[in-house]
């Protein structure tokens, strides 16, 4: 898992490289799954994620009240009263 920070916040990613012609940023369970081609070059997707990086980190850091994430399972809460 590698770390990229901008303005003091941080966003965690995970970089998978694939037989691909194309690069994917996905927003998981508290970090961004980038699958790209073996070519691309690394610096090439990190202007990208500088460019939205807040976008990126607004979606990392809410969070829903009325789900849990449990072992990559999003499960939903009831509260009963």
């Amino acid at each position: 898992m590698n770390k990229y920070y901008k303005d003091g916040k941080t966003i965690n990613y995970q970089v998978i490289e694939k037989k691909i012609k194309h690069s994917y940023i996905k927003i998981r369970n508290g970090f961004l799954l980038i699958s790209k081609s073996y070519n691309m070059s690394l610096g090439h997707i990190l202007k990208q994620i500088d460019k939205k990086f807040d976008y990126y980190y607004e979606k990392l850091i809410s969070i829903d009240k009325s789900e849990l994430s449990l072992w990559g399972e999003v499960k939903k809460i009831n509260l009963i009263k």
